[in-house]
């Protein structure tokens, strides 16, 4: 830099934290109504009450913080989204956008 001073790029690497933060544990999703209630949510966006495939898998999306509930609408959260991501999804809906 112009006054002399440098930038140490070997500091910020060795302050960087040692852990790697993880994505959710899809391997929570055990069984069809779990799966089916995240695809429903992850493709159709917000979701009536009456349109969700089950409530038993909204209850689980709930519970583990990926879907919230609110007036009869069930949506994702941004935790949701990442499941999804983490589940291979947004592939999923880039190959039905082609």
């Amino acid at each position: 830099m112009a006054d002399g001073s440098h930038f140490d790029s070997g500091a910020l690497a060795r302050s960087a934290p040692t852990t790697v933060a993880r994505g959710p544990d899809i391997s929570r999703l055990q069984t069809a109504a779990q799966r089916d209630t995240l695809r429903c949510l992850f493709f159709n966006g917000a979701t009536w009450a009456g349109n969700i495939p089950s409530k038993a898998g909204r209850a689980d999306l709930i519970e583990w913080g990926w879907a919230a509930y609110h007036d009869g609408w069930t949506y994702l959260t941004p935790a949701g989204v990442e499941a999804c991501v983490a589940a291979g999804l947004v592939k999923e809906l880039e190959r039905r956008a082609t």
